[in-house]
């Protein structure tokens, strides 16, 4: 009641609203018929293939309850219904994650295509990239010992491609700026690099979401006195919108962890909470009480208590 009165959120009846944790906490934790051991693989397996094959007809909305009967048949166990969407979840998100995964490798990947031979086409110029021919420490010698005579040209590139023509004057550019420029610095990246780079990018990216990375690199350079390659950075962005993109996106599934202050009532010494010098009038709570009973008697006495102009709550609870 106290935690409805500090949202400001008071339902208009209360007492449904605890009936029903009430509920899920006896359908989840306090039957005496749940089994509350570890799950084994064989049992895993066998939630998986029924959730799989149910989802199958259902829309993908698995009811819980049509399981349990169907475990407790095949392994002689009751498992609540909670246990059993949490083992379904649980191995949901991890699918989750390993896509997710694979797609920041595959994006990692894609930024880092300069590994591989860049060849124009016979008949089209656009690039294409050949994972057979990967560059070699033989050409990335040449290509640093021609920069070192070259570098200060207009376009030393094209110089260098005339030496190498298999490779093109982007292809020998990108692999330089990338990875053979002596001067970058190749140290992972700082938090305050990273802070940077990101207020940068929401601060200067085009209306289009274009990223201009040369005018980034030469802040990057001017701010902390490093050189860092466009790929460093891409990858750092990029990493971070999917890790981004994948929370935004997970959902979670487990039932909402019921707690009760209620429990710490249930004790004799407590129950005098409950009454005052102006109310008389409290049911009696039987020595004999079940621990759902006691639950079910706090909750109506605290709504008593919190709402004592009430006249439309007359509960019986015990005969």
């Amino acid at each position: 009641m106290e935690e409805w009165k500090k949202r400001g959120k008071i339902p208009k009846n209360p007492f449904v609203e605890l009936s029903k944790k009430l509920k899920n906490r006896y359908w989840n934790i306090l039957d005496p018929r749940l089994n509350h051991e570890p799950f084994s693989q064989e049992e895993k397996e066998y939630i998986y293939k029924w959730g799989e094959k149910y989802q199958e007809t259902n829309d993908g909305n698995i009811q819980w309850r049509f399981l349990q009967p169907k475990m407790e048949a095949e392994f002689g166990k009751f498992w609540s219904r909670n246990s059993l969407k949490n083992i379904w979840n649980t191995r949901k998100k991890q699918v989750i994650k390993d896509k997710a995964q694979i797609n920041i490798s595959e994006e990692v990947d894609k930024e880092n295509k300069d590994d591989y031979k860049i060849c124009k086409s016979e008949n089209e110029d656009e690039i294409e990239f050949d994972e057979c021919h990967r560059f070699t420490k033989e050409i990335d010698n040449i290509i640093s010992e021609h920069m070192k005579n070259l570098g200060h040209l207009p376009n030393p590139y094209m110089k260098i491609h005339e030496k190498i023509p298999k490779y093109s004057s982007k292809q020998i550019r990108y692999r330089w700026i990338s990875k053979l420029n002596p001067y970058l610095c190749t140290m992972p990246l700082e938090d305050n690099e990273k802070l940077f780079i990101v207020q940068w990018v929401e601060n200067n990216r085009t209306s289009d979401g274009i990223i201009h990375w040369k005018d980034l690199i030469k802040e990057v350079e001017s701010k902390f006195g490093k050189l860092r390659s466009e790929n460093t950075l891409k990858n750092f962005w990029h990493l971070r919108r999917r890790s981004l993109s994948k929370q935004f996106k997970e959902v979670n599934y487990d039932e909402p962890n019921i707690t009760f202050e209620y429990e710490n009532l249930i004790k004799d010494d407590n129950l005098s909470l409950f009454k005052n010098k102006d109310e008389e009038n409290i049911s009696p709570l039987p020595s004999d009480a079940s621990r759902i009973e006691i639950l079910c008697w706090v909750a109506s006495e605290q709504h008593k208590r919190d709402f004592p102009y009430s006249k439309y709550f007359k509960i019986t609870f015990f005969k």
